[in-house]
């Protein structure tokens, strides 16, 4: 089997070298052949001479792309586009491999009915999280985690295969399509879920999907983003992008207003909860849930 592994990145020369040093001293397991690819979205910090410092000493072929059009869902695209491996596996640039990915990934695509597969994020905090971050407010924050057992997705199944951490056949996305661009974060615009999208692509379309415990990363989280305005703005963009996702896919489920019914009774539930925790950590946890109505609202309006 072929592996490429894709990193997009944009203006993190420091985080990528790491990034990709990882990807470096990880051992590949005999049968999979691994090759590197960086796709440079119009950086201006000196990534391409980086990442050309790194080729010799690297223990795989380490390729370098330019993708000018600037959101992260062209540079994705233009990985799948520029590549040629069996599998295709994107990670992102604040993210260091675990020591047995490789591994990981091979066992699981032994199985030749496996399309697609994801793992959680272990979130490194540059600073100690705040008491509010709660583990339902790490999960968005950057410490997406399903659980320590592995599954197949399916529709009613929790989450969906995580952007930074994910392999996905090509044959798989040969038939469902790249990542839509019309969701993704370009520029101000915080549309993003471009991964949930294709994760219900994949799921629709028959692709078999398992979430994996042990392919896991490293997820590096700068102090700038541990503050509840972040939080609240990423909760809102996220209620945003499900919004749009919903409009691209609808649920068959009872609507009002043409928003899913049940959306206004968790949300109604969670503002209960947050009368109930008002001057405790977790009553933020449940304020998140009323800003993401918002945003989903806003997202279908708009």
């Amino acid at each position: 089997m072929k592996l490429d592994v894709t990193v997009s990145t944009f203006n993190r020369v420091k985080s990528l070298e790491r990034a990709l040093l990882s990807l470096s001293e990880a051992k590949a397991p005999a049968g999979l052949d691994v090759t590197v690819t960086v796709i440079d979205n119009n950086s201006s910090d000196g990534t391409a001479a980086a990442v050309e410092a790194l080729r010799e000493k690297f223990h795989y072929p380490l390729n370098y792309i330019f993708e000018g059009r600037q959101g992260q869902v062209y540079a994705r695209n233009t990985g799948i586009a520029q590549t040629s491996g069996d599998l295709i596996a994107f990670v992102d640039d604040d993210e260091e491999i675990g020591p047995d990915w490789y591994r990981e990934v091979s066992a699981a695509f032994s199985d030749p009915s496996i399309d697609f597969i994801g793992g959680p994020y272990v979130a490194r905090w540059a600073i100690s999280p705040p008491a509010w971050m709660t583990p339902r407010v790490a999960g968005p924050m950057g410490g997406f985690n399903l659980g320590d057992q592995s599954f197949e997705w399916r529709r009613d199944s929790p989450g969906a295969i995580p952007g930074g951490n994910a392999v996905i056949r090509r044959t798989a996305i040969q038939k469902v399509g790249p990542f839509s661009t019309s969701l993704g974060v370009f520029g101000k615009r915080h549309v993003g879920n471009d991964d949930t999208e294709m994760h219900l692509r994949l799921v629709d379309a028959g692709a078999k999907g398992l979430y994996i415990p042990k392919l896991f990363v490293y997820h590096h989280i700068p102090e700038g983003r541990l503050t509840k305005k972040y939080a609240r703005n990423l909760k809102f963009w996220g209620g945003v992008s499900n919004a749009k996702i919903d409009q691209m896919r609808p649920e068959p489920v009872p609507r009002v207003l043409g928003i899913p019914r049940y959306l206004y009774r968790r949300t109604l539930r969670e503002f209960g909860c947050l009368l109930r925790t008002l001057g405790t950590h977790h009553a933020f946890q449940h304020e998140l849930e009323l800003v993401y109505f918002a945003g989903f609202v806003y997202g279908y309006l708009g």
